[in-house]
């Protein structure tokens, strides 16, 4: 009994080591896979090409604003308005987009290898279903993190004009990148239980709305 102690305690330190429950031999197949695949770069792609248009749009008319009518001293100071405008838009739209993109990449982790009969073949594997999930789900949500990370460089950038700190863009994109990842892992745990992926992205869109919408009502209400 001494002995199978710490054998039973070694086994599952090394199922839960986080390189081999995240990063294990399906995140780098996954990971590979996506490599090759056009369609994810198209999207980052138009991703940048939204953020290049929000931004653009953004800064025309905060700048028109700020610099409309005043004298030069007013101008300056009009200027620092610029960057919070931008800020604020920016990352609303990746808000926005990782709400609608986690659930659609991660709800098909899981069913798709149901469908095309590869799942059985996992189990099979020495891998644990706990390590299987788990690389399934970080092989997706890595796909989210470096879409969410175009946007920093031109958050920091910003930053010339005054008016918004670090601290602020950091927090945006750590709310961001939260947010993204709860809305992953509803998509990862639906997509266990469903048979389609769409079906998975669309009940985990359900359950994203009732924490992020019904949460905050049932505390109003609540008070």
């Amino acid at each position: 009994m001494s002995r199978a102690t710490p054998s039973r305690a070694r086994w599952l330190a090394r199922q839960l080591d986080p390189r081999a429950l995240f990063f294990g031999p399906i995140f780098q197949k996954d990971m590979r896979i996506a490599g090759r695949k056009s369609g994810v770069y198209i999207g980052r792609f138009l991703f940048a090409l939204v953020l290049a248009l929000v931004i653009s749009v953004a800064f025309y008319n905060a700048w028109i604003t700020a610099t409309l009518g005043q004298s030069e001293s007013a101008r300056l100071q009009a200027l620092q308005s610029i960057a919070p405008v931008i800020v604020i838009a920016v990352l609303w739209v990746q808000f926005t987009a990782m709400l609608i993109l986690a659930p659609m990449l991660t709800g098909g982790a899981i069913c798709d290898e149901r469908r095309a009969q590869t799942l059985p073949a996992l189990l099979t594997t020495p891998l644990s279903p706990l390590q299987i999930i788990c690389s399934k789900g970080a092989s997706r949500l890595t796909q989210l993190v470096i879409i969410a990370l175009l946007s920093v460089p031109v958050l920091l950038g910003v930053r010339l004009f005054g008016g918004v700190r670090a601290e602020t863009v950091i927090a945006g994109a750590a709310l961001t990148l939260a947010t993204a990842i709860l809305a992953g892992s509803f998509g990862l745990w639906f997509s266990v239980r469903a048979t389609r992926s769409t079906t998975a992205a669309l009940v985990a869109y359900c359950a994203l709305g009732l924490v992020l919408a019904g949460l905050p009502l049932l505390a109003i209400a609540i008070n």
